[in-house]
């Protein structure tokens, strides 16, 4: 009830303090520790046991995994990553647990057609992100595989639009999405 009446598509909230250890693992990969002030997050779905917040701007760059031999995204490194060190040091920053953390895919952000669709993408400047640091605009990883090479995932470019990179381009953008709610 309380999203209903207060978290509402395309409201915004700031997260005081985001902070996330550095990692180095073989598992999953080598991230930077991120400490941020006053980060953005965008309401992006109200559903009835959840709210969906996606990062307004670009976290970090960095690939979806050096050496994808899998079929999903959850099995790439970055995936690994969000869902585990990243989610546990949001869970602190924010001081509430987080249903789940991952990268938004092309049906939520691109396909108007589909059921997975989140109007708040409807507009184009929905889509565009910056990077944490406010110094330019630069394109996000989305968590769809490319259908003909499952080496390849989509993205969101600089002017909005999706379209394919490697999954091992190390300076994609990372803007996660995660939930809250009742389990």
């Amino acid at each position: 009830d309380v999203a209903d009446k207060h978290l509402l598509e395309g409201k915004k909230i700031y997260i005081k303090n985001l902070s996330i250890p550095k990692v180095k693992s073989r598992h999953i990969g080598k991230f930077e520790k991120i400490d941020a002030a006053d980060v953005v997050v965008t309401v992006v779905k109200v559903e009835p046991s959840k709210v969906i917040f996606n990062f307004e701007r670009i976290l970090f760059r960095h690939c979806i995994d050096e050496d994808f031999d899998g079929d999903t995204f959850e099995e790439s490194q970055l995936s690994k990553y969000l869902s585990g060190v990243f989610a546990e040091g949001l869970e602190k920053s924010i001081g509430i647990k987080v249903l789940d953390v991952s990268l938004l895919s092309e049906e939520n952000v691109s396909d108007k057609s589909s059921k997975d669709f989140m109007p708040y993408f409807m507009e184009r400047k929905n889509r565009i992100k910056t990077l944490l640091d406010d110094s330019d605009t630069w394109y996000w990883w989305l968590k769809s595989p490319d259908a003909s090479n499952a080496t390849i995932f989509c993205y969101v470019s600089i002017h909005g639009f999706s379209t394919t990179n490697f999954a091992s381009y190390s300076i994609g953008g990372v803007a996660p999405a995660f939930a809250v709610g009742k389990k």
